[in-house]
């Protein structure tokens, strides 16, 4: 059971790539990173990389024009 536990979470993992799209740093994420994301998650969607990057384009515009609240952590 540890060994699994291990594997699932301490190995790098691209589907943690995912988090880049939060609002907060989507502005920060790299090809590199979109093109990790759309190799892991490609089968759930239905489109092609092309696709995937303008919509990641639409997305950061999105947030860009959005002042978001600080978080106090």
């Amino acid at each position: 059971m540890i060994q699994e536990l291990e594997s699932r979470l301490l190995s790098p993992e691209h589907r943690f790539n995912g988090q880049y799209l939060l609002p907060r740093v989507v502005n920060n994420i790299t090809q590199e990173q979109i093109v990790a994301i759309y190799e892991t998650y490609k089968d759930d969607m239905n489109v092609s990389l092309d696709v995937f990057k303008a919509e990641i384009l639409r997305w950061k515009m999105r947030w860009a024009s959005t002042v978001l609240p600080a978080l106090n952590i």
